[in-house]
């Protein structure tokens, strides 16, 4: 039975993997990003204010165009979306790719659910899965994207939190 489970996630990530880049939208560019830093803050709240509203249809068009953005936040709640099937089918192979995403700011947190669902996923698809981990850091990563991360104190807090942020010029 673990087997042939095994031979399943194996066949279903290269399935997704061939259709990955089929199924990304190519015409959320740089050039679809907000230019001021005012009205790319007011997408990101949107996309948020909506998975908070269980609007996930919303949620899930929104986070998927911020995500794409480079957008840290956007990418791990994206991966949630794609792993819970909310606002879209359940997509396990996504959902890793789009966390290991999100993992480029480190975050507790993420680093637990990235442990947690690792143990769902065979390590042997893991690793087929990592050519697609590596496209889309290509694309949406914080070197494609020109991000700028840094560690900032939590408010009210000696804590540091690292943080991947867009490069503003004003």
């Amino acid at each position: 039975m673990l087997k042939n489970t095994k031979y399943i996630w194996l066949a279903a990530s290269v399935m997704i993997s061939t259709s990955i880049q089929a199924s990304t939208k190519a015409n959320v560019e740089l050039e679809d990003m907000p230019r001021l830093a005012s009205h790319y803050n007011q997408k990101i709240d949107a996309a948020l204010l909506a998975l908070n509203a269980h609007k996930y249809e919303k949620a899930f068009e929104k986070l998927s165009n911020t995500a794409r953005w480079g957008h840290k936040e956007s990418q791990f709640y994206l991966s949630t979306m794609y792993l819970q099937g909310q606002g879209t089918s359940q997509d396990i192979p996504k959902a890793w790719i789009w966390l290991n995403l999100a993992l480029e700011q480190r975050n507790t947190d993420w680093v637990i659910m990235k442990r947690k669902l690792s143990e769902l996923i065979p390590n042997d698809v893991q690793q087929a899965l990592e050519k697609d981990v590596e496209v889309y850091r290509n694309k949406y990563g914080v070197d494609a994207r020109g991000l700028n991360c840094r560690a900032t104190k939590v408010v009210g807090s000696n804590r540091l939190v690292e943080r991947c942020e867009q490069k503003w010029v004003n």
